[in-house]
């Protein structure tokens, strides 16, 4: 039988809207960061233990980090990552903003602050209470791996606490988009333009690869392309009766789309982006809600019924 792990992903630009140390639902676990990490614990991971870049570049990108994902019971680092995906693509369906994970670890952050202090025991006293027993280098081993190695996310200033209640939604949405998107693999093709579009720094390209996420769930549309993505969204995304609105919102949303591939715009405003986001966020969640992705002749069909 093969042995389950847990893998860490730190998480820049959020912040805890809860006052517990963790919340858990499922493989999922979110958790405030408690300690500060040195330098020189940082250096001591790179000398004692397994690091796959740079310990200075960990100590840049942990300045910013409050939160941190543990993914558990996983048998591969792989699996992991998949289900990190998922719940981006989760917490972003629950309003909150994009943000970067810079890398994976078999440790906690909380874990590994401090270790430079207990290896050597040396001025252990000033450490607090709770840092003094812990992870030790002749105990365990911490690998490091990177992964978004990146300043570059349009993040949702408002949207950047994580509360309980959003965090629950959002592990309960993640079961249910993995065994989706594990019958339909189209899918995975949203998935990652939805998790890559929010780190281009370009807000026109950014807008652009979210636009290529919408396009790919609806290969069959070819001509007529405004017009038909606007119907077949509305059909899709709206609830009740107010398909003719979100058609009007989707093609406005397009026709700037299409300004930018085509030249005509540069410099889009931060509210064209987040027309665009709420576009695709809303279409996870109609995917879900429907429990499949129906194809457009489906989707004509519901509308002509």
């Amino acid at each position: 039988m093969t042995k389950t792990k847990s893998y860490y992903f730190p998480v820049l630009f959020l912040m805890p809207g809860f006052e517990e140390s963790e919340i858990n639902i499922g493989h999922f676990t979110l958790s405030t960061r408690k300690w500060r990490t040195s330098t020189f614990d940082l250096a001591t991971l790179a000398t004692k233990h397994k690091l796959h870049l740079p310990y200075q570049a960990m100590d840049i990108f942990l300045g910013h980090c409050n939160l941190e994902i543990c993914i558990s019971n996983v048998e591969t680092i792989e699996e992991a990552q998949q289900k990190f995906r998922a719940i981006q693509i989760a917490l972003y369906k629950t309003g909150i903003s994009p943000f970067l994970s810079p890398l994976i670890s078999t440790h906690s952050i909380n874990s590994y602050s401090g270790i430079n202090t207990r290896d050597s025991g040396l001025s252990l006293d000033m450490l607090p209470g709770a840092l003094r027993t812990g992870l030790k280098s002749n105990q365990d081993i911490v690998e490091v791996w990177p992964l978004e190695l990146s300043f570059d996310c349009q993040t949702i200033n408002e949207k950047r606490s994580v509360s309980i209640e959003s965090f629950y939604v959002a592990g309960k949405f993640v079961a249910e988009w993995l065994r989706i998107t594990a019958s339909t693999p189209s899918l995975l093709a949203l998935e990652s333009a939805m998790i890559e579009a929010p780190k281009l720094s370009s807000r026109a390209q950014s807008i652009l690869h979210i636009w290529t996420a919408l396009e790919s769930i609806f290969p069959l549309v070819t001509t007529e392309v405004s017009f038909r993505m606007a119907l077949y969204m509305a059909q899709l995304n709206s609830i009740g009766t107010d398909r003719r609105g979100y058609h009007s919102r989707v093609k406005r949303a397009y026709n700037m789309r299409s300004k930018i591939a085509h030249g005509a715009k540069f410099n889009p405003e931060f509210s064209d982006w987040m027309e665009a986001w709420r576009l695709v966020t809303d279409t996870v969640t109609a995917i879900v809600r429907r429990g499949r992705l129906p194809n457009e002749e489906q989707l004509l069909d519901e509308l002509l019924a």
